[in-house]
């Protein structure tokens, strides 16, 4: 028997009588209690510790990696909730503090608040401040470089300050109205910045002294503006316009030319299907609406004003979007606009946070233009046509008036353009050269001739005055029945060149111009539109919109103290020298060219 043979199967009781073999018994083993037969296993259902084995290691990061990501985003999105939230409540809480402010202060602000009553925040903050340093927070010993060609005397008038070069000798810049006295030279009472011209009427106001500056803004009473040619009338409806725009202003500061009606509910203003077309350009529009605010002698600084929040929003956006090279955005024609509001803005403050981006962009002006032809036109550098021309030229002067630097060559160049588009001696301008000319060309033309050096018996200018009046506005008894605003961009430019030739030719075109735009204005009956102009008829308002008309016929009702007159004060200064002269004096002049 091998020794491997199974012990029971091979046994057999000795002593059997029985041949018969029996086979052998076999005694089953018992199961395991952990095994499974086969044909149970078929039928039982899968657990996850049978299957982990079987999935990927990658498969299980990938799946609790991505659970990790989806919490992780959960979490962040409840937390930004409430952020939000809190921030809600806080916008809410400042809003019931500005509808109260405005509630307060609406009886001097508007005249009719029922009509007004979602204008937007045209109150002002107690200290409005633009973004940078303030003059305390400069260095010790920080002083602004003075301008080289700066002309400073002292003033005489009633509060002091800076008489200019040529100046009556009871004409002075009111140097109490500056933020500090290390603002240009300092005068009799306080500082105020270098002047080359005709200075400031009784000493009082703001802004520079120079002939056709901005000083009679805020000096201006009811009497000064009837004896410039205004009336009541007249600054009621430039009253009316300034309440319209700052209801149509955007609370981040801008004015939108074609969204202007969608931040107020109660606005109805917008023609959808004559504006349709309106650009998107937002430099443009913030330019245009803030100008008449700075026209009317209202600024971020003069805490009396209504509308100094106003323009101060407007001046942090356009600040905000300028580019490092100055550029403001929106081409050529939007950056001139720019640029004039940011320089008689620092002009009538002096307000050192300006003066950077007031200059940059000058500096801009300079870098776009052609130096071949002297012109621009929509974008940097191109050939020129008379339009952006006109202002680009309008903006340098504004900066020269503000104390800002100019470069002569720049003017130089300009005049070339001038000349090449010139016609009849230089009485008419076309817009580009040889395309013939007109009024509006004209117009625009002569202004920037008056501004670069052309005086008041400049034989072409007064040809080119007369060639002006014959497309006058209606005489004030003779309106036209459905009067619309008509060539307003070519009225704009007109009444500024007729207003510093005085004389005949102001008395001719102001009573007309200034009756068209008080008559075309909307009134009362027209609800939300009220003190605004119907784009609808003028010059380019497909383009530019209400905001464009409404802007423009109010600059140009602002033409009595908006800009100093750049001729009859000078006039009026050498008739009167003139005629004090002692014969005496008159015989040794005599003399003296004989000899």
């Amino acid at each position: 028997m091998s020794s491997n043979a199974n012990p029971q199967a091979d046994f057999a009781p000795t002593g059997s009588t029985n041949s018969t073999p029996q086979a052998p018994t076999v005694k089953a083993t018992l199961p395991s209690p952990d095994f499974v037969p086969l044909s149970e296993l078929s039928n039982a259902p899968l657990t996850l510790r049978d299957l982990l084995p079987l999935v990927p290691a990658a498969l299980i990061s990938l799946v609790f990696n991505a659970g990790f990501v989806i919490g992780m985003m959960i979490f962040y999105d409840l937390g930004a909730a409430e952020a939000q939230n809190a921030r809600k409540t806080l916008v809410l809480e400042d809003e019931a503090t500005r509808v109260e402010q405005e509630r307060r202060e609406k009886d001097f602000i508007i005249d009719d608040p029922e009509d007004f009553t979602q204008a937007f925040d045209v109150t002002s903050p107690v200290e409005p401040k633009l973004p940078g340093a303030d003059p305390e927070d400069l260095p010790a010993g920080y002083q602004e470089s003075p301008d080289p060609n700066a002309v400073a005397g002292a003033g005489t008038g009633p509060d002091g300050g800076i008489q200019g070069a040529g100046a009556l000798a009871n004409e002075g810049f009111a140097g109490h109205l500056l933020a500090d006295a290390a603002y240009g030279f300092k005068g009799d009472q306080g500082a105020g910045p270098m002047g080359d011209g005709g200075g400031i009427p009784t000493g009082r106001g703001g802004g520079s002294p120079t002939a056709g500056g901005f000083g009679a803004r805020t000096s201006r009473t009811l009497d000064s503006v009837r004896a410039a040619g205004g009336n009541d009338a007249s600054e009621a409806a430039v009253a009316r316009a300034l309440r319209w725009l700052a209801a149509h202003q955007s609370p981040d500061g801008r004015w939108s030319l074609n969204n202007y009606h969608r931040h107020n509910p109660a606005c109805r203003c917008k023609d959808l299907n004559f504006e349709g077309s309106v650009i998107d350009n937002d430099t443009a529009g913030t330019a245009l609406g803030l100008l008449p605010f700075l026209g009317a002698g209202h600024t971020h600084k003069k805490g009396a004003s209504p509308y100094a929040g106003n323009v101060l929003r407007a001046l942090q956006f356009l600040t905000g979007r300028q580019q490092n090279n100055g550029d403001l955005g929106g081409g050529m024609y939007a950056h001139a606009l720019a640029t004039i509001a940011l320089c008689e803005a620092y002009g009538m403050t002096s307000d050192i946070k300006l003066r950077l981006p007031a200059q940059k962009a000058i500096q801009f002006i300079e870098y776009a233009q052609n130096t071949q032809t002297g012109g621009w036109r929509y974008q940097p550098r191109t050939d020129g046509d008379t339009s952006v021309v006109a202002w680009q030229v309008m903006a340098l002067r504004s900066g020269q008036m503000a104390g800002l630097t100019v470069r002569s060559q720049t003017l130089d160049l300009a005049k070339r353009w001038l000349d090449s588009c010139q016609s009849d001696g230089g009485a008419q301008y076309s817009y580009v050269p040889g395309s013939g000319a007109t009024p509006a060309m004209t117009a625009a033309a002569l202004l920037n001739r008056q501004y670069m050096g052309w005086g008041p018996r400049n034989p072409a200018l007064h040809k080119g005055c007369e060639f002006l009046l014959r497309t006058a506005p209606p005489p004030p008894e003779k309106p036209r029945p459905g009067e619309q605003l008509g060539p307003i961009y070519y009225y704009y430019y007109a009444t500024q060149v007729m207003h510093h030739m005085g004389d005949k030719y102001w008395d001719s075109w102001n009573p007309r111009m200034r009756d068209f735009l008080i008559r075309t204005q909307l009134k009362k009956d027209d609800g939300h539109r009220e003190g605004s102009w119907d784009p609808r008829g003028s010059d380019h308002g497909g383009a530019g919109g209400r905001i464009y008309s409404t802007s423009l016929a109010t600059l140009t009702l602002e033409v009595y103290y908006r800009h100093l007159p750049l001729y009859r004060r000078e006039q009026v200064s050498k008739e009167m020298d003139a005629e004090e002269m002692k014969p005496e004096m008159k015989k040794d002049e005599k003399d003296k060219g004989n000899n």
